[in-house]
């Protein structure tokens, strides 16, 4: 234990003086993963928990003292331990005696450690523990450190301090913690690199032990980068530093406004609208952002404000968004100038340089106001009546109006009010009085004055009268067609109208009446006198200023001047006139009323003025009352003076009258200014804080602005500007003032009543464009301390627009051709709005072009223009075109007829045409198959290889072929533009709009030039509209030398509807031709090949009618199918029926079958179902609910080519006609409702089946029959009969004779047998002779009489057609398909004979169609069926031949085998064979193969045999219960032997028990029969019975006469059929039974001519020529198959003595017995039969044979017959005698070259057997079969030759 340092000198980042074992606490970021600590461990192996240290830490002991700690131990195993410690090896630590210590689990223990330190050092020490019972082991030891240390001065500083991302400039900070862990007190500073982006603070301080101190490190990032630094924290002025790593990443930050550009449209002043847009952060960091102006001109009027949406951010200050957040930000705009357009634009700036721009726009317009009439005429008014007449003043806008009529309320057209406030929507009423004091006509416009809109005006006209004198009547036009010619200058004012030199034109009239409506003439009237008047006063207001009522106002003069050249009456109105001298008191009070009334009065009150002079008035200011305010308007009228009466007037004299007003105002308040200035009146300008902003005003022009001076107290308030009054008397430099200063205003002096307002009209004359500011000091009760200020701005402007940057831009090199857009901003510098229009060169026409050309750009406004450079040539481009720009014209220039005056700036454009070239990738497109009606969508890119921007136009043109109605193709971009060495991908999109095989087009790229067309990002464009529709069709495009060498690319799509198809069917005992018209499916397939109809369209898209597509109506319109399931008897098995559903589309269709009201969804179990409407409804509901007719499956999905079979069963337990409708429908195709008919009889009932789907009703197509055929062929028509009895049936044949008739008695049609009867489950046929006389369709109805039972209908359709084949005379309905017979299987869409499906039954056919086609008369055709067997069980088959079975006359069909046994899992050839009859017939029927279990069947006879095994080997009961009883010695106890030893021996032994039981058994049968039943309770249920079932094979065919088959096929055709030359005679029913031996010789050799001539037997000699032909297989010629040879190689030499009359009657078995027997008899042989002999020796003996034959034939002269068929047999013997000579010869020489066999006239017809299989293997067949007969014969005359017999006659 040695000393040692305190304190070390160095630490490492974030480290502590306590060393590693100092712990880092949760409170610091950077954390040291958890490790395995001692104490963890010894809890782990011991199950002991203890400290791992014990520790008396600096500062808390000193020398000479003594400290007790103590170590807690704790059990924490399942175990109890036994501890005992070991003292510590220094004094300093003392312990208590060491004791066992037991703990048992869970307990604890503590052991206390005594510390007396001698000196002032560090002591270290442990305590050793050893631990029992927790392992075998004797014991395990373990340590508990302890130490006191000396006073450490540390600290805890966490390694790193991560403040994350910051913005740019803008400031991030973080406090973080550190901890004093020493045990002395020290104080800290903080040492940092200077210069630094990192601060800290605070940077000194002081920390005691165990206390923890905050610090704050902040970061500015000035770009964006990571930035770390390393601070260094120093102890106590250096003793002790510890670092830590400080970093931060900076970030640019980036906002966006969701909007840059927001136009609040028209506001009307006085309204504030908001609206929002959204300020993104787009960045991983927060931003901070200021709100700030772009311009803060002293003349705009601020409208608009911006802010965030709570409100608490305005214009000016500043916010923050957090990172990836949004934040609403608020616009209002407050209009405050009506007519003005506003723009601001406001930047959302951030510290680090992101600037987010906003520019709003606005403008501000009047309330909306209107009068009810502009025109009020009071017609003639008698003097002291008063007329009246009403005005309405509406407002329309949203916000309240006040309004104030400049007229005196008391004047000739009095008022009942002249002001007010109108509220939103609604309107004021003024009454209007006409109260005329003298006798004239009285004219006055009267104007309304709005404020923050123009004002309005209406004319007021009347004429008064008396007894004494009566003016003309006077209306308006009168005075608008005088003003007219005044304003025309026809004439002036007072002259007369005929004074003029012509009448003014109507539309003159018009045009001045328009002209004085605008409201800057009304607004003129209020500021100038009117021009056309004839009178004028030299001074417009007079002010009495302060006046007493006690005492006489001295009065003001007034002049009037006479303008006109007539003589005037001038009268002024205001006044009441009474009788001079009248002194009553009445007269006294009227007068002192009328004073009070109207305190202002004129003398002379009229006079009469002479032209050109003047006339001096005078102005009595009389008030009545104290402390008022008199405001008057005076009226003076004047009219000339010979308008006095009407007699002097006429429409060439008159002359209208003139009104001019002079404004009066004074007051009766004493002291007023002291009065005044002690009272504070409650007055304010309604404009926004005192601010007057005239409208932007074009220079020269005169803007005006109407404010209002509200009063909201309660007394009068009058109100003066000093400075406009035009009388101010203050000095010369106020008067200066007053005329130097733009800005007017009308009324400057006058008084607002209380709670009222006053309106007061700006007028601002831009002189120049300077700006003006203007204080307007509105004096309010002539006070100088109650003043109201307007800060009056206003400025004239001149149109100033600035293009790009300073009239200049430039276009990038762009290729000849092609043309380059760009934008050019056009910016209006001033504040009023400019017409701009460019005028570009006509050089320049075809390479520049702008949109728009010419337009209006408002104040302030920046307008983007697109400019087009398409160059023409390969050269640059520099050129000044001009922009010419004015301003709108004025009311004042429209009146005078001026036109504004125009400028002209001059724009410089620069550009470069480059030459370039484009093309497209990929050369083909492939749009494959698609829905017909939905797009399809390919991309292609288009290319510029070029060094300059190309223009585009896309164009499909169509191949040859197809056409616009197939397909619609369009692009997204049809038109567009590519940069240079860019690549633009255009989607080219294909919608079929019918079906289409392949639709092949080309997309070809044109480049264009056309200055005028304007660029569209999504268009369409369809072949039939290429040039029609393209807003570049009139482009010129830039010619290529061919078609070739534009870029296209060849496409091709094919359209398509998801189609399925029925391509096989199958039903047990059913044949396929039967099944496939009984189901309608050709019918069925021709609906599904065509695409849907429109109704369908609208039922897919609409969801049905009733919500539903399977309701009634919903499947009305649908085009139906009639399927028929079948007749049965009641009872019967249910009729299952198959079909094959294929896709023969290319696309993947989704199909599904609903019955009729079928829930389309399924319904919850709560869901009341609806009773049904109809019976219909009802019956198929209980056809479903009762499981009569299932559907399975009712949905799926099938890929292209995927078939899929569909199930229909129909059970026969419920007698009656049964229906149900199934719609059958396809998603985006066809939909089909088909009408399920079936029914079920009873079992005595006697109907037949016929049709499809009505049994009783049916419908027989005949085969076409040419005009003219004179043996026309006999057609069947099958009568299936579906009851258990026979039916007797007779054909009504009635109608047919009727047809007959109609045909002019020609035997069109004939019935050959109309009567017989039709087996029990059996089929009859009823023959027909169809024979036409004409090109037409022959239809007639027949009934079939059921004896007994229920008549049935049958339809018979028959075509007659042209023998030519060309069109006749006739209907042409022959041609229709619907008249083609049922035979003719081609027009069946989607048949095929060989089966496809899945066999119905245990058993399957491979064909369901024996097609024999056309065949000649008396030919024999074979055809081969393989019957294979897919059951488990044997079974004996029969074929049954129906109604086929015929004669000799109309042909026979034999199969062989007829019957036979059919293996298990085998398969047995069929042969079925068809004899044509001499007549011509077609027929079409079934034959049935009627399949029986074999019996006893092969399980049945293996049972058996083992049955018998078992008997053989069942012990033998033997039962010892005594002595046997004696008997006779046996066989074996004569030997000695014991017979029963030997019995025991060969046999198990019984138990007694055993034995016993059995008798028991035998005793009492009743009980066992009991037990036995139990048992077989037991017992599983043996499986059923095979079942019976029942092939039918159709066979159809059509005979025809010989001469008739040549005709239309051929000679080559009809040598192909087999015709036997030999026909027994058919007279002859049966054969002698003594056959002679003529006879028999004639059979034989007959029978071998015709096997010769066979052209099936001869076509297989093609065959045979391949390999080595065998010896007697040469005798005829030829060669044989391999098979063949294998075959003939096992048979072995006949017999010595041959047996010919067996051989004979061998060969006269069928072929298929011989077949069979054949092995048999081969293998039965002895197998040392010798070799065949030589062909030399056979070739000898048969021309013995020969010469033998012929003397015999020579003999025979008796015997005809005898006679010839010796000869013929002599003759083939000496045939077969020279081939085998020619065999010998060519034995004798094997050298020589074998001779090329001589091509024979079976060639072709070789070929074409060799290609059927079924023909091949029938002519092998009989081949090999006849050879080896006749080969048998030959050996047996050969034999009989050699061995000399010379019996001939026995010999054949």
């Amino acid at each position: 234990m040695g000393r040692g340092a305190a304190v070390g000198t160095s630490l490492p980042p974030g480290g502590s003086a306590r060393g590693a074992g100092a712990t880092t606490t949760s409170r610091y970021e950077t954390l040291a993963p958890p490790t395995m600590t001692a104490r963890y461990e010894r809890v782990q192996v011991w199950g002991i928990d203890c400290p791992e240290r014990l520790t008396w830490r600096g500062g808390t002991w000193e020398p000479g003292g003594e400290y007790v700690r103590t170590i807690a131990l704790k059990n924490v195993s399942t175990k109890t331990l036994k501890l005992k410690y070991r003292m510590p090896k220094t004094k300093y630590f003392e312990l208590e005696f060491p004791e066992v210590i037991t703990l048992s689990p869970g307990m604890s223990a503590s052991v206390d450690v005594t510390f007396r330190p001698i000196k002032t050092e560090q002591y270290e020490d442990f305590v050793e523990f050893k631990v029992r019972g927790i392992h075998p082991e004797p014991h395990d030891t373990f340590r508990v450190a302890i130490a006191a240390l000396l006073p450490v001065t540390s600290v805890a500083l966490a390694p790193a301090v991560d403040l994350g991302y910051g913005a740019v400039r803008e400031r991030i900070a973080k406090d973080f913690a550190f901890v004093n862990d020493g045990d002395e007190p020290f104080e800290y500073e903080w040492k940092i690199p200077s210069p630094c982006a990192f601060a800290l603070s605070p940077l000194t301080g002081r920390l005691k032990p165990g206390e923890t101190g905050m610090a704050r490190a902040e970061f500015t990032p000035e770009d964006a980068s990571v930035s770390v630094l390393r601070a260094a924290l120093v102890l106590n002025g250096g003793v002790a530093a510890s670092e830590t790593k400080i970093s931060a990443v900076g970030k640019f930050p980036y906002v966006r406004l969701s909007e840059r550009v927001v136009d609040f449209g028209d506001v009307v002043v006085g309204k504030t609208t908001e609206l929002c847009v959204w300020l993104v952060n787009q960045s991983v960091v927060g931003a901070s952002y200021a709100i700030e102006r772009v311009a803060d001109d002293a003349l705009h009027d601020h409208v608009f404000r911006v802010g965030s949406k709570n409100g608490r951010l305005w214009d000016g200050a500043e916010g923050r968004i957090d990172a990836s957040g949004k934040e609403m930000i608020k616009l209002v705009y407050t209009p405050s100038v009506p007519g003005m357009f506003s723009t601001e634009t406001f930047k959302f700036i951030t510290p680090g340089g992101n600037v987010a721009v906003l520019l709003l726009k606005g403008t501000a317009i009047g309330p909306k106001v209107s009068l009810s009439l502009h025109k009020i005429n009071f017609n003639s008014a008698e003097i002291g009546k008063t007329p009246t007449r009403t005005v309405q003043i509406e407002n329309d806008s949203d916000v309240s109006c006040h309004w104030q009529i400049n007229s005196e309320t008391l004047g000739v057209f009095s008022l009942d009010a002249d002001r007010g406030v109108i509220p939103p929507k609604s309107a004021a009423t003024v009454t209007v009085t006409f109260t005329p004091i003298e006798c004239a006509n009285y004219h006055k416009r009267v104007v309304v004055t709005l404020r923050d809109a123009p004002p309005l005006a209406f004319d007021a006209v009347g004429t008064s009268y008396d007894s004494k004198r009566r003016p003309a009547p006077m209306y308006l036009s009168h005075v608008e067609a005088y003003r007219a010619r005044c304003a025309l200058g026809l004439i002036s004012p007072g002259q007369p109208p005929i004074a003029g030199d012509r009448e003014p034109y109507e539309e003159e009239v018009a045009a001045q009446e328009a002209a004085a409506a605008p409201p800057s003439d009304t607004f003129g009237s209020l500021f100038e006198p009117d021009a056309h008047c004839g009178v004028s006063l030299d001074v417009t207001d007079l002010d009495f200023g302060a006046c007493s009522t006690t005492r006489l106002v001295e009065a003001k003069t007034v002049v009037l001047r006479n303008d006109t050249p007539q003589k005037l009456v001038v009268f002024w109105g205001g006044q009441e006139h009474f009788a001079t001298g009248d002194t009553s008191a009445k007269t006294q009070d009227a007068m002192a009323e009328s004073a009070a009334r109207w305190p202002y009065a004129v003398t002379p009150d009229a006079a009469d003025v002479r032209p050109g002079e003047t006339q001096e008035f005078k102005v009595t200011f009389r008030p009545s009352m104290d402390n008022r305010y008199y405001t008057r308007q005076l009226e003076c009228f004047a009219y000339v003076k010979t308008m006095r009466s009407f007699r002097q007037v006429t429409a060439d004299n008159f002359v209208p009258p003139w009104t001019t007003t002079l404004r009066a105002n004074g007051h009766t308040f004493r002291d007023a200014r002291a009065m005044f200035d002690a009272f504070m009146p409650k007055c304010h300008f309604s404009c926004r804080g005192g601010r007057l902003f005239s409208p932007p005003t074009v220079r020269g022009e005169r803007a005006y602005l109407t404010v209002a001076l509200i009063n909201d107290g309660d007394t009068a308030v009058g109100f003066e500007f000093p400075t406009k009054r035009p009388d101010a008397t203050e000095g010369e430099n106020a008067s200066a003032a007053a005329a130097a200063s733009p800005l007017r205003c009308f009324p400057s002096k006058g008084h607002v009543m209380p709670h009222s307002h006053a309106l007061v009209t700006f007028r601002f004359d831009a002189r120049d464009t300077r700006q003006h500011v203007e204080s307007i000091a509105c004096s309010l009760n002539g006070s100088e301390k109650n003043v109201l200020v307007l800060n009056a701005r206003a400025q004239g402007f001149v149109p100033s627009l600035v293009v790009g940057d300073e009239d200049s831009f430039v276009f990038k090199p762009t290729c000849v051709g092609a043309i380059t857009t760009r934008d050019v901003n056009v910016v209006n510098k001033s504040r009023i709005d400019i017409l701009y229009e460019w005028a570009i060169p006509e050089k320049l026409a075809g390479v520049l072009a702008v949109s728009p050309a010419s337009g209006t750009v408002k104040g302030g406004e920046t307008l983007t223009s697109t400019w087009n450079f398409s160059p023409r040539e390969v050269k640059r481009l520099a050129a000044r075109v001009p922009l010419v720009v004015r301003v709108p014209q004025t009311p004042r220039q429209a009146r005078e007829g001026v036109l504004p005056d125009q400028e002209r700036v001059y724009v410089s454009v620069g550009g470069e045409g480059l030459s370039g070239a484009l093309t497209m990738q990929p050369r083909t497109l492939t749009f494959g198959t698609c829905l017909v009606d939905k797009k399809e969508e390919r991309t292609i890119e288009l290319y510029n290889q070029s060094a300059g921007m190309i223009r585009y136009r896309l164009e499909c043109v169509f191949a040859e072929g197809s056409s616009e109605f197939d397909a619609d193709v369009s692009f997204d971009a049809p038109i567009g533009q590519i940069n240079a060495r860019a690549v633009v991908p255009v989607v080219v999109s294909f919608v079929g709009r019918q079906r289409v095989t392949d639709c092949e087009f080309r997309v070809v790229c044109h480049t264009v030039a056309d200055p005028k067309s304007n660029a569209t990002t999504t268009s369409s464009l369809t072949a039939a509209s290429r040039s029609s529709t393209l807003p570049f069709a009139a482009a010129e495009t830039t010619p290529p030398e061919t078609e070739a060498d534009l870029p296209w690319t060849a496409a091709r799509a094919t359209a398509d509807f998801p189609t399925l198809r029925v391509t096989d069917a199958a039903c047990e005992g059913v044949a396929k031709p039967l099944l496939w018209k009984r189901l309608s499916i050709n019918a069925l397939n021709a609906q599904l090949a065509t695409p849907p109809t429109p109704a369908e369209h609208k039922m897919a898209k609409d969801g049905g009618v009733d919500g539903t597509i399977v309701s009634s109506r919903a499947l009305a319109p649908l085009s139906a199918v009639a399927t028929g399931m079948g007749v049965h008897v009641e009872g019967a098995p249910a009729t299952v029926t198959h079909l094959e559903v294929t896709n023969v589309g290319t696309l993947p269709a989704d199909w599904r079958v609903l019955f009729r009201n079928e829930l389309e969804v399924e319904a919850e179990n709560w869901v009341e179902l609806s009773e049904p409407d109809t019976e219909v409804d009802a019956h198929q509901m209980w056809l479903v609910d009762n499981g009569v007719v299932k559907v399975y499956p009712r949905r799926g999905h099938l890929e292209p080519g995927q078939k899929t079979a569909v199930t229909i069963t129909y059970a026969h337990d419920h007698v009656g006609a049964h229906w149900l409708t199934a719609l059958l429908t396809i998603a985006d195709g066809r939909s089909v409702r088909l009408e399920l008919g079936g029914r079920t009889v009873a079992l005595d009932a006697k109907c037949l089946d016929l049709g499809p789907a009505n049994a009783p009703i049916a419908t027989h197509v005949l085969s076409p029959v040419r005009i003219g055929e004179m043996r026309p062929p006999t057609q069947s028509i099958e009568l299936r009969n579906p009851c258990a009895d026979a039916i007797r049936y007779v054909v009504d044949v009635a109608p047919a004779e009727a047809l007959n008739r109609d045909a002019w008695g020609f035997p069109v049609l004939r019935c050959l047998n109309p009567s017989g009867v039709v087996p029990a489950f059996g089929v009859a046929s009823v023959d027909w002779i169809f024979q036409p006389a004409e090109e037409k369709v022959y239809e007639t109805s027949v009934e079939i009489k059921i004896h007994g039972g229920e008549n049935s209908v049958l339809t018979i359709r028959g075509a007659g057609v042209s023998p030519l084949g060309g069109d006749g005379d006739g209907d042409g309905a022959a041609n229709d398909g619907a008249a083609l017979g049922d035979i003719d299987r081609s027009r069946w869409i989607g048949y095929r004979p060989t089966p496809t499906l899945p066999p119905a039954t245990p058993f399957q056919l491979s064909t369901h169609a024996c097609a024999f086609g056309e065949i000649p008369s008396l030919a024999i055709v074979r055809r081969v069926v393989a019957l294979t067997s897919c059951s488990d069980f044997d079974y004996d088959f029969k074929w049954n031949l129906c109604a086929l079975a015929g004669n000799e006359t109309i042909g026979a069909l034999a199969i062989e085998p007829a019957e036979g046994v059919l293996n298990r899992g085998e398969s047995v050839m069929i042969k079925v064979i068809f004899t044509a009859g001499t007549d011509p017939r077609v027929f079409d029927g079934a034959v049935r193969c009627e399949l029986t279990p074999t019996t006893p069947s092969r399980e049945e006879l293996e049972y058996e045999a083992r049955l018998a095994e078992e008997a053989k080997t069942r012990p033998v009961a033997v039962a010892e219960q005594g002595a046997p009883a004696p008997s006779m010695p046996t066989k074996l106890e004569k030997q000695g032997k014991s017979e029963v030893w030997v019995s025991y021996a060969s046999k198990e032994r019984m138990s007694v028990l055993h034995a016993s039981t059995e008798n028991s058994a035998i005793t009492f049968p009743e009980l066992t029969a009991r037990h036995r039943r139990e048992h077989e309770k037991t017992l599983p249920k043996p499986p059923p019975p095979p079942a019976d079932h029942v092939v039918a094979l159709g066979v159809e065919g059509i005979v025809q006469t010989e001469v008739a088959f040549r005709e239309e096929h051929g000679a080559e055709a009809f040598d192909r059929h087999f015709i036997p030359t030999y026909r027994p005679d058919p007279r002859v029913e049966t054969l002698p039974a003594d056959l002679t031996a003529e006879d028999a010789a004639l059979m034989i050799a007959e029978l071998l001519r015709e096997t010769a001539r066979d052209p099936e037997i001869q076509r297989e000699f093609d065959d045979l020529e391949e390999e080595e032909i065998p010896f007697y297989l040469s005798l005829v010629g030829g060669g044989a198959p391999a098979r063949a040879l294998r075959a003939r190689e096992s048979i072995a030499s006949p017999p010595k003595t041959p047996d010919l009359a067996s051989s004979s009657r061998a060969s006269s078995r069928p072929a298929s017995a011989a077949s069979a027997a054949s092995p048999t008899k081969r293998d039965s042989r002895p197998a040392t039969a010798s070799r065949p002999p030589s062909r030399a020796s056979v070739a000898s003996s048969i021309k013995s044979l020969q010469k033998k034959l012929s003397s015999r034939a020579a003999s025979m002269t008796a015997t005809p017959h005898g006679s010839k068929a010796a000869s013929m047999a002599a003759s083939v013997a000496g045939s077969i005698a020279d081939a085998l000579e020619r065999g010998a010869a060519a034995e004798a020489s094997p050298r020589a070259p074998t001779p090329t066999p001589t091509p024979t006239p079976f060639d072709a017809e070789a070929a074409k057997a060799e290609a059927n299989p079924e023909f091949r293997t029938l002519a092998e067949w009989a081949l090999e079969e006849t050879l080896y007969n006749v080969v048998r014969e030959l050996h047996a005359d050969a034999e009989d030759a050699r061995r000399g017999y010379e019996d001939d006659d026995e010999a054949y």
